[in-house]
């Protein structure tokens, strides 16, 4: 089979054709930044000069959807003036739409705006400030569609491969449909039009998808870089995964997991496999349900549907432009395509398949090719109609964010009965994976009681499954939204605790390794440990490579260069004997060897 990044390189040579350019009367952008001072609990800001940022966020694909935002406040609020596009430049990580703030010893408490961080990437970079841009303007003109988006029912915080809920699923699928747009669009920036080329990113993103794979799906697998430097790496491997993946479509598909991690006591290992990784081009598909609270295939459909040709060339009356503020003849075909997929999205709300449902009822000399689209996306499966029966497993518990690996903030696992997938299942007390197996082909179902035709199912298997039921119906504490209470801090505990670990256990065996090769006094013997055990985990957690070999030699490699080589000259020196200074080096390798077997995961 060939390789991941090499089977979907050919995928997106073939995929459909780039947007085309901006029409050149876009509105401009007003640039503010943040003093760091509050009123009436909003920020107060002021107005800067940026000429770079309005320059590159005012053309291409970011540009178009400033332009469109003018055209959605005229759709859901004609009787007002449309508010300027704003960008707030602050010192808050990551990108978020935000309402409210004051200007000139103004409150504006409604007005929306992007909050960035004022050091991000303007652009040449996978989530650069041209991509994530329009990413959170898309966010704000959903909300001005669609309203206040309900409270999703999901225990995790939203990435592109974890499965949450319909609502999270299309509010953040959507949004990130733009970031793959904004590279395709052939009048961007040179180097963000470079990423979607960029076959070297690819596979390195690849790689450490990989490498993070076999670390959790290993029999050993103390502390290996995958996962002890996974909040380093994963951002921006998912970033790249946001177009590469997304125009694949490869979180439609199940990652590969062994199957001895279906247990109901390895079921977090599998549930993070399958909530981080994308899957393979050939991999088995996900069942529609689970695509649909899967952001990462909302991406894919949406990125599909607006680059679909009759879609974009399809035009309505001239009543339906009006609405807009606009005539037909304004607005080229991608942005007829977006006008039609906005009023869907006034209709359908916060489900990627109403959203295409209300398409094809608003536009029914179209319902064909959206539907064919939405069976695309869907890998041929038809949309699901069963209810979501959502279940609250308190027995098993998941990190609130993928950041947290060992779960330092532990929360109940929530999950959608027939949107389920066999770890979801692996984590229920009394349901062997055969089980799990039956249940995903019986699915879906009605309600839970439905459960009962699964064959093999038992009494005590229903009985936990109600009680999952009334536990989600019951009313949530306060401040259990997915996002709440995150903190950072405590998330880099546990990381910070299994690197000491494995630095003192390293240390430990090493010291005991040197000594046997010299017969040293012990406290010398734990100083080199100590030392050779330090520098070998830091090589081995900083030094990037998908080749196993160079990642088994570096915790070795990199002491022997700095200890043992000099030890070694310094002793057969000393001594006037090279078979003293291979002892000593052979001393350094023996000690070196344990911080190699702690960062490899074997089995």
């Amino acid at each position: 089979m060939p390789p991941l990044n090499i089977v979907v390189a050919l995928m997106i040579a073939v995929s459909t054709a780039a947007p085309p350019s901006l029409a050149s009367d876009t509105p401009g952008l007003i640039v503010l930044s943040d003093t760091g001072r509050q009123q009436d609990g909003r920020p107060v800001v002021v107005r800067v000069e940026q000429p770079a940022h309005v320059a590159v966020l005012t053309r291409a694909y970011s540009g178009r959807i400033v332009r469109l935002y003018q055209l959605v406040q005229r759709f859901v609020h004609p009787e007002r003036t449309p508010e300027p596009a704003y960008l707030l430049l602050s010192d808050n990580q990551g990108g978020f739409p935000r309402f409210g703030f004051v200007l000139d010893g103004k409150l504006h408490p409604d007005t929306a705006y992007v909050d960035l961080h004022r050091r991000s990437d303007l652009s040449g970079r996978a989530g650069a400030m041209d991509q994530i841009y329009p990413h959170e303007l898309l966010h704000i003109i959903v909300k001005d569609l669609a309203g206040e988006a309900p409270e999703g029912h999901a225990s995790q915080v939203h990435a592109i491969a974890v499965r949450t809920d319909r609502i999270t699923a299309f509010n953040e699928g959507f949004a990130e449909h733009g970031q793959a747009m904004a590279i395709d669009d052939p009048d961007g920036v040179e180097a963000t039009r470079a990423i979607a080329s960029d076959v070297r990113a690819f596979a390195h993103a690849s790689d450490q998808f990989e490498n993070y794979r076999r670390a959790v799906s290993a029999r050993w697998s103390v502390a290996p870089k995958a996962r002890i430097t996974f909040p380093l790496w994963f951002s921006q491997a998912e970033q790249i995964m946001r177009y590469h993946g997304v125009k694949a479509n490869l979180f439609a598909r199940d990652p590969d997991v062994p199957d001895r991690l279906y247990t109901n006591r390895t079921a977090y290992d599998a549930y993070l496999i399958q909530n981080v990784m994308p899957g393979r081009p050939d991999g088995t598909p996900k069942s529609a349900a689970r695509m649909l609270a899967t952001e990462g295939v909302v991406s894919a459909l949406f990125y599909r549907l607006v680059n679909t040709p009759s879609v974009q060339n399809t035009t309505r009356d001239d009543g339906f432009y009006a609405r807009f503020g606009v005539t037909c003849d304004d607005i080229d075909p991608l942005g007829n395509a977006y006008l039609k997929v906005f009023a869907a999205i006034h209709e359908g709300r916060y489900d990627a398949s109403a959203v295409i449902d209300a398409y094809g009822r608003l536009f029914p000399d179209e319902r064909e090719a959206v539907d064919a689209v939405r069976r695309e996306a869907l890998l041929g499966q038809d949309p699901p109609r069963a209810p979501e029966i959502w279940l609250l497993n308190e027995r098993f518990t998941a990190g609130r964010s993928l950041f947290d690996q060992y779960r330092a903030m532990p929360r109940p696992h929530a999950f959608d009965l027939n949107a389920s997938s066999r770890a979801d299942l692996a984590g229920v007390a009394g349901v062997s994976p055969a089980l799990a197996s039956a249940i995903l082909a019986s699915a879906p179902f009605a309600s839970v009681a439905d459960l009962q035709r699964v064959p093999g199912m038992t009494a005590p298997v229903v009985a936990a499954l109600q009680e999952m039921k009334r536990a989600m119906d019951a009313p949530p504490p306060p401040g259990t939204s997915a996002e709440g209470g995150l903190s950072f801090g405590n998330i880099i505990k546990p990381y910070a605790w299994r690197a000491l670990f494995a630095w003192l256990g390293a240390a430990l065996v090493g010291s005991l390794l040197y000594r046997r090769a010299r017969r040293v006094a012990w406290w010398h013997a734990a100083l080199n440990g100590i030392a050779v055990a330090l520098v070998g985990l830091i090589a081995a957690w900083t030094v990037d490579s998908g080749n196993a070999l160079i990642v088994l030699l570096i915790p070795v490699a990199v002491p022997l260069i700095v200890f043992g080589v000099p030890g070694a000259l310094i002793r057969g020196w000393r001594s006037h004997s090279a078979r003293e200074g291979a002892v000593v080096l052979g001393a350094w390798a023996l000690a070196a060897l344990p911080a190699a077997l702690v960062v490899r995961p074997l089995g």
